[in-house]
């Protein structure tokens, strides 16, 4: 959603102070390939009609609607900001009532001077918004302090300070704030937008930082080509084509900024999101980035998947205590015994994927042990026909010829020989591997 061009013969008006909302609607993409075109216009009049209904009790107007999107104005930050929240609450409200029209929605809102002009506004309080509604995840409401310092303290909501983001367009840095209602709280990414037996729950909120697993918290620069690599991945596995992007360079050259542009763009399109980190100290350690990453997939798997973990994948307790699984009848760690843990790893995230696409994101592969580069490459192998992306990002100027991961991209390579339906922007027929050196 962008600020809407002003005609050659338009008359400038003054500029006045407005707060604007953007709503999206996250994964509509793929719904309307699951489902079909019916009932994403279903889908669609729902969004329509419920943000016209709220927007419209609160004082403000929709002044554009687009499928998906909405953009609404609003002459009171206070009246905006109350309008966000109860448009989550009726988005929950809906999606309970009729699971199969799922309201996933993210709602961002600035407040600045905006100059009306025939059809919409002009000011940058649009793209501000527009960039904190692509960071709000489902059910979330993200404000600009701008907003928050106008609204003032609201009875019935609560703040909650988010992180500073750098953001394209933008000099300065921007504050981002979450609003909430003090009583209570919507059902957001800890909880889920929709209930247990729809599908998979919403992750773990994502905080804001420069980490692998985070939103980020600087601008991506002169990445575009890489980026357009990465959405045709992207759109590979939604369509049930297993990819495995690794991306390989020097400390500082960018491969977790990248990394997490692959996060954002992979959650709002609904996809699972699990992420684990090697560290040095804990190399030696079997599986070390694999012990964060499933426990995340598995508090965000349906209830039905993580209540049948105990009889279909009890190996699974090996890996994750967290589903109270008795750690019995393991031998040595011999080959029959490893292969068996890869199978049962893989099966539980081929199940997930069957409910929505995952994205597994791991940081730091230069530090990670030889049994967690194995199981990489057994789920590269056994994950292509699934919706699965494996991403992992190492500094290969620590990688040596004895290391693992020397040898690994070529092993890789032939891995992807055998993909069915090669995307032929990606390096082989369906790895991407992209190197970053650092600039002398």
């Amino acid at each position: 959603m962008t600020e809407t061009a002003q005609p050659a013969d338009a008359t400038i008006a003054a500029a006045e102070v407005h707060t604007f909302l953007i709503a999206d609607v996250r994964g509509y993409t793929r719904f309307t390939t699951e489902h079909g075109d019916e009932a994403a216009a279903r889908l669609a009049a729902s969004f329509a009609l419920v943000t016209r209904e709220v927007v419209s009790a609160r004082g403000g107007e929709v002044i554009e609607l687009r499928g998906d999107e909405a953009l609404a104005v609003f002459t009171s930050a206070r009246q905006a900001l109350r309008a966000a929240t109860e448009l989550q609450e009726r988005f929950i409200q809906v999606s309970e009532a009729d699971p199969s029209l799922p309201l996933e929605v993210g709602i961002g809102l600035d407040a600045g001077e905006a100059i009306p002009v025939e059809g919409g506004y002009r000011g940058a309080a649009l793209n501000l918004a527009a960039r904190l509604c692509s960071l709000a995840g489902p059910g979330e409401v993200l404000a600009s302090d701008a907003v928050t310092h106008l609204a003032r303290k609201i009875d019935g909501l609560e703040y909650a300070e988010r992180g500073t983001v750098q953001l394209k367009g933008f000099a300065d840095p921007v504050h981002v704030v979450q609003v909430l209602p003090a009583t209570g709280h919507l059902s957001s990414p800890e909880t889920g937008l929709q209930g247990e037996e729809s599908g998979v729950r919403s992750p773990e909120r994502l905080p804001i930082g420069g980490f692998l697993g985070s939103l980020p918290s600087t601008i991506l620069v002169a990445r575009d080509a890489e980026m357009n690599r990465i959405f045709a991945a992207i759109d590979a596995v939604e369509a049930s084509e297993g990819r495995l992007l690794l991306l390989a360079g020097e400390p500082g050259a960018g491969k977790t900024r990248l990394a997490q542009e692959v996060t954002l763009h992979a959650r709002n399109r609904g996809f699972v999101l699990a992420a684990g980190t090697c560290y040095e100290p804990r190399q030696a350690v079997p599986y070390y980035p694999f012990l964060d990453a499933l426990t995340a997939l598995y508090g965000a798997a349906p209830a039905a998947i993580r209540a049948s973990v105990p009889q279909r994948w009890p190996y699974l307790g090996r890996l994750l205590p967290e589903a109270g699984i008795p750690v019995q009848g393991f031998g040595a760690e011999g080959r029959e015994e490893q292969e068996r843990l890869f199978r049962t790893i893989t099966a539980f995230i081929q199940a997930i994927a069957e409910t929505a696409p995952v994205a597994l994101l791991l940081d730091d592969l230069q530090w990670a042990d030889g049994s967690s580069l194995d199981l990489l490459q057994h789920l590269a192998r056994h994950t292509r026909g699934h919706r699965v992306l494996l991403l992992g990002a190492y500094r290969d100027d620590e990688v040596g010829r004895q290391h693992p991961l020397e040898r690994a991209p070529a092993r890789l390579h032939r891995i992807e020989q055998s993909f069915s339906r090669p995307c032929p922007l990606l390096r082989g027929h369906g790895a991407l591997l992209l190197c970053y050196r650092a600039v002398q």
